[in-house]
C-alpha cells in the first residue's frame, strides 16, 4: 500500500489532472461519512465491529453504487 502511493505520486507531479466537481462534492463526502463511521464503531466499548456494523456499511456501499449508475445513465 504505501509503494502504491509512493509511486502513484508521480504521474500526478509529471502531468497534473483537473479534478471533476462530482468527486468532491458526491464522492468524498461519501468517503468521509464512511471514515468517520468505521472511527465511531471502532471507539465503542471491546472497539469490536457487531454485524449490525458490518450490515449498515454495506448498505452505505450499495446505495452509493447504485446512486453511480443512476448518475451515469442520465
Amino acid at each position: 500500500l504505501f509503494n502504491l502511493l509512493t509511486v502513484m505520486v508521480f504521474p500526478g507531479i509529471i502531468h497534473p489532472a483537473p479534478i471533476s466537481h462530482a468527486i468532491i462534492w458526491r464522492d468524498m463526502p461519501v468517503m468521509l461519512l464512511t471514515t468517520l463511521l468505521l472511527l465511531w464503531f471502532n471507539h465503542g466499548h471491546k472497539k469490536r465491529m457487531t454485524r449490525w456494523h458490518g450490515g449498515l456499511l454495506i448498505l452505505i456501499y450499495c446505495s452509493y453504487i447504485i446512486s453511480l449508475f443512476i448518475a451515469a445513465n442520465r
